[in-house]
């Protein structure tokens, strides 16, 4: 049976569904819910429940507007918030009968099968990942240039901190920001009140873990990450002060990080969204990352199919100069 609610009932069956999940993440968990509701002030958050024999199956929050349902979590969205391990039943039915078109974000391809109902797709995001239990691609010159830095430099040295404590050095990352080349490209995260608000939220949880890199004592580099757990820590964000960018700062916070975290049994270190050159230099393979609109309506037709034009404007116009031969 499936049902709508507009407060979070149950939350230990929520709880419960999550902590048996293979698809569980910090932004399907009842905290990504409760921080959405404290840092962008949602007015009309509901929570989609789906049940077979009382025992959940489906859980998504969502934000509901004219006939709408979107994923919660704005741009700081980095996977889905739809917690569901098998085909939702009813979740078709539902929308049809209500007249409603779901907008999900960030869905992991191995999820995409379990909507097999009138959809669009499309790819949203490249999410470039590295098998902490396998060899990386890194040459091995490279390495050892790394590994040099590090050790003709005994003032470096590395932190990390877990959890809740994580609160504490939330001012030491917004400030590592703010003399990094971000603000200069117009990339700074923490100019934005919200966006400062959203890590200190986090940075409460259990899912937080930054590292961060000193140079004679002072703070020079953070990676600000997620404990997803099922073995995989996904990085969330990451800055280094400009001054210190011979000392290849990004790559040894990330190196280290390699180390710390299989030590402690993860298995994957997910980059999170986005390609770049650093990170397909450390990435052992890619996954991919869906948008899916399900009952979409005629309008979302429209803008799809416009979008694919702009896009891919040569095909496009290929195929219609081919027709008309």
């Amino acid at each position: 049976m499936l049902t709508v609610e507009k407060v979070i009932k149950e939350k230990d069956g929520w709880c419960d569904f999550w902590n048996n999940s293979e698809s569980r993440h910090l932004f399907n968990h009842p905290v990504w819910f409760e921080i959405c509701t404290k840092v962008f002030k949602y007015k009309d958050l509901s929570i989609i429940k789906n049940c077979d024999n009382n025992k959940i199956n489906m859980i998504l929050p969502v934000s509901i507007k004219n006939k709408k349902l979107i994923s919660i979590g704005e741009k700081y969205l980095d996977k889905s918030n739809i917690l569901v391990d098998k085909e939702a039943d009813g979740l078709n039915e539902f929308l049809i009968k209500n007249g409603y078109t779901l907008y999900l974000e960030e869905v992991d391809e191995k999820l995409i099968n379990f909507f097999p109902f009138k959809r669009i797709i499309y790819e949203s995001s490249l999410n470039p990942q590295t098998d902490l239990n396998v060899e990386m691609k890194v040459k091995p010159k490279e390495l050892r240039y790394l590994n040099n830095i590090y050790k003709k430099n005994p003032m470096i040295k590395f932190h990390t901190i877990y959890g809740k404590e994580c609160f504490d050095y939330i001012d030491v990352m917004f400030e590592i920001e703010k003399q990094s080349n971000k603000p200069q490209k117009k990339k700074a995260l923490f100019n934005n009140v919200i966006a400062q608000e959203l890590f200190k939220q986090i940075a409460k949880t259990e899912f937080a873990i930054l590292t961060i890199m000193y140079y004679d004592n002072i703070p020079v580099a953070h990676m600000f990450g997620l404990n997803n757990f099922n073995g995989i820590y996904s990085a969330y964000h990451m800055a280094y002060k400009s001054q210190y960018k011979n000392l290849q700062p990004g790559k040894l916070v990330i190196l280290n990080l390699f180390d710390i975290l299989k030590l402690n049994g993860f298995k994957i270190f997910d980059f999170s969204r986005g390609d770049s050159a650093l990170k397909r230099h450390f990435s052992t393979s890619v996954v991919k990352n869906y948008n899916i609109i399900l009952n979409p309506k005629t309008l979302d037709y429209l803008k799809f199919n416009i979008t694919k034009i702009i896009q891919k404007p040569k095909p496009f116009f290929k195929k219609i100069i081919k027709r008309g031969k």
